[in-house]
């Protein structure tokens, strides 16, 4: 009767063992299989014959069940890479396989394992060998085997990126200064384990904010948007704390956003000036995103000005929100991605202002030699404003005003601070 040789490979997980477990007691029920060996260190062990037998080790069902719940590899594990092309390499594991009178081999691991699992059953099948079967067991926590829908060894990884994420969440909010927290995920060339940072908003969690995968490029413009749009959340849930401290208030907000640029927001009110056309636009859409501010629109002229060597004229933006009370756009936010070398260089010659190429951080920036960023402010008072329900900064904020506006506002019964 054959034999049964299992080997483990690659990275150890909390699964690795388990898959060790079912593939014994499979073998020990089948009554198709003579004794069970283990190779130490993967592959190297298969090549150097260093075995050893689990038909003893593993004869009970509670040695089964505690090797299930042991961690890391219990028979060691190796980062080895068969040659494709040597086949005298291939020919060698093969014959020392058949010398054991081993049938079957399962091999567990990730992707360099099932790459070796694939290349001996080439060989054994181009050189018509009987009797010798090599089977891959996957387990890879980043869940990138080809036709495999979710491998052992994923699960308890994406359990500890949850976990992680929450306790990084949590060390994050016992400061009183923001921060802006980012957080590089390992997962080969697939991006599973970074979704499942998403399990951390379970229970009421509060991050990640923004997730991105590998698959996909990193698009500029829609991480603006999607900056803007958690922005708009945090806004939103703001408004509702205030309006359930105050009831009386009245002033919950929407999470919902509209992104327009100012070329389609002019071809829309071509006849009217730049500042009417947000008022106009904010009363059918209350939170707007504008963007594209700064370079000349068909008209001839920019929506509104915006510096060469700051923003990037394409990827920037201004966040208005429609008062009721004043029934017109307030401006909470200016904000955008901040020019790259390619813009710099492209918005100081339409500005006409090439001469400060010359200037430090110019020449630095132009010369690649320093990154890209994201920037802008809020409004504070403004915000206040809006959530407060007032018509007039000063109630909000403490400042001096001439005479001619303090009458306007008692007549109007605004309290000036």
């Amino acid at each position: 009767m054959k034999h049964m040789l299992i080997a483990q490979s690659g990275g150890p997980s909390a699964a690795i063992n388990a898959t060790v477990a079912g593939v014994v007691e499979r073998c020990m029920t089948s009554g198709q299989v003579g004794r069970i060996y283990g190779a130490r260190n993967g592959i190297k062990g298969v090549i150097d014959g260093n075995y050893i037998d689990l038909t003893e080790e593993l004869a009970s069902p509670e040695r089964l069940e505690l090797l299930c719940h042991t961690p890391a590899a219990a028979l060691g594990s190796c980062r080895l890479k068969l040659n494709n092309a040597d086949e005298e390499q291939l020919g060698q594991i093969v014959q020392a396989l058949l010398e054991r009178e081993i049938g079957y081999f399962v091999y567990i691991g990730g992707n360099d394992s099932m790459d070796t699992v694939h290349k001996l059953s080439d060989y054994i099948r181009k050189h018509n060998i009987q009797g010798l079967s090599v089977m891959g067991a996957p387990k890879t926590i980043d869940n990138d085997l080809p036709v495999t829908d979710h491998c052992p060894g994923f699960g308890s990884a994406a359990k500890y990126i949850a976990a992680t994420f929450s306790e990084i969440v949590r060390d994050c909010e016992v400061y009183d200064i923001p921060a802006v927290t980012i957080v590089e995920v390992m997962g080969r060339n697939a991006g599973w384990l970074t979704a499942a940072s998403a399990l951390s908003r379970e229970n009421g969690g509060t991050g990640p904010q923004l997730i991105y995968l590998c698959e996909r490029a990193f698009d500029t413009e829609r991480f603006l948007q999607d900056t803007v749009r958690d922005i708009v959340r945090c806004i939103s849930d703001t408004s509702l704390l205030v309006n359930g401290r105050y009831p009386r208030l009245r002033t919950q907000l929407s999470d919902d956003v509209t992104f327009i640029t100012s070329q389609e927001l002019l071809d829309l009110y071509p006849d009217l000036p730049a500042k009417e056309r947000e008022n106009a636009f904010v009363r059918e859409h209350p939170i707007t995103f504008l963007t594209g501010i700064g370079h000349k629109l068909s008209n001839g002229q920019p929506h509104d000005g915006r510096a060469p060597d700051y923003d990037d004229w394409n990827l920037n933006g201004d966040l208005l929100y429609y008062s009721p009370l004043l029934d017109q756009a307030i401006e909470l936010s200016s904000m955008g991605i901040r020019v790259d070398s390619e813009s710099l260089d492209r918005q100081l010659t339409l500005a006409g202002c090439d001469a400060r190429r010359a200037l430090p951080f110019h020449r630095m920036l132009l010369d690649g030699e320093l990154p890209l960023t994201i920037g802008g402010g809020i409004g504070q008072s403004r915000m206040c404003m809006l959530l407060l329900g007032k018509a007039h900064i000063g109630e909000v904020q403490s400042s001096i005003w001439d005479a001619a506006t303090r009458s306007r506002c008692r007549e109007a019964g605004i309290t000036l601070l």
